[in-house]
């Protein structure tokens, strides 16, 4: 199967840690078909668009939830396991 990548704006400047990048290489090569950047400053120092699977940035994602909760552009409803 073909890698995806799944690239978000912000995070990680021009260059990610080399470290961080061997690690999901690593990951991706024991069949990970993707990664989730959950800590605060792994995205900081991780960018999506090194990694050879998909890398789900959890702050963007945080961002996005709560951004489209707020407009009225996401419902609880739509969201798995919401606390009602």
């Amino acid at each position: 199967m073909a890698a995806i990548k799944e690239v978000k704006a912000g995070g990680a400047g021009e260059t990610s840690d080399p470290r961080l990048v061997a690690a999901v290489q690593h990951l991706g090569g024991r069949g990970a078909d993707c990664v989730i950047m959950g800590c605060t400053e792994i995205p900081l120092a991780l960018a999506a668009k090194d990694t050879p699977v998909v890398a789900i940035d959890g702050n963007q994602t945080l961002v996005d939830a709560t951004l489209g909760l707020s407009i009225g552009r996401l419902d609880f409803e739509e969201i798995p396991h919401a606390v009602r």
